[in-house]
């Protein structure tokens, strides 16, 4: 099991045209790479499954860490992982089923890393289309003028980012104004109608403090 973890494990070079965000430990996980299928059969024929399944645990936490930090949409996959561990520990889940669990968060994981591909979106757009469609019931042609939204918003952030993301810029009223005012002109470019004035204004506060939180502590898009 463990060479078949490893084929997913790199250095941490993340590639040039990757954003190097900062990653706590020395690897970089790239999920593409894992056959899931691979690990399901060397799971059921290992000797020494409570060491596979550490190994298995570890990989999952250094994964879900990474993918977390270039998405905070995705602390629910950290939540359900967490839940596996407690149901386990408290006995309430069987051996074989706590390992299809793990085996089966680990599948979900790898076609979530896949989603910004598949959504014609980077990884930095990706997270601000999450945090835009959340709590949102929206049509297919809504759900496309949401995507236009992210990606001119992320755009036109990267262009002013030397001009209004300078040093602290969270701490100063009238640069936080500025950068809530370039994301609020994006966003009412391209959002549909059901973003009422409401919802306008609570994506436009979700982003913003997602930003300044993003600044404050030194992760990601912002922080490079």
């Amino acid at each position: 099991m463990s060479a078949l973890l490893n084929q997913s494990v790199s250095s941490n070079d993340l590639g040039e045209n990757i954003p190097n965000y900062e990653i706590k430990g020395s690897k970089v996980i790239d999920l593409s790479k894992l056959d899931v299928e691979g690990l399901q059969k060397e799971l059921k024929t290992a000797e020494y499954r409570s060491v596979e399944i550490e190994n298995l645990r570890e990989f999952i936490e250094q994964a879900l860490q990474q993918m977390i930090n270039r998405n905070t949409t995705r602390i629910s996959f950290s939540e359900r992982y967490q839940g596996i561990i407690n149901r386990y520990n408290a006995g309430s889940t069987e051996n074989e089923d706590y390992y299809e669990q793990l085996l089966q968060l680990i599948a979900d994981l790898k076609k979530e890393n896949n989603r910004a591909y598949e959504e014609g979106l980077t990884e930095e757009e990706l997270e601000i289309y999450d945090l835009l469609i959340m709590g949102k019931a929206l049509t297919k042609a809504e759900e496309q003028k949401v995507k236009l939204a992210a990606k001119h918003l992320y755009n036109a952030l990267l262009m002013k980012k030397t001009e209004l993301m300078v040093v602290e810029w969270y701490k100063d009223e009238q640069t936080k104004a500025l950068v809530r005012d370039t994301i609020s002109s994006e966003l009412d470019k391209d959002l549909p109608d059901s973003y009422d004035r409401v919802s306008f204004n609570s994506k436009t506060n979700l982003l913003l403090n997602h930003f300044m939180d993003m600044s404050v502590q030194g992760y990601g898009w912002i922080a490079c």
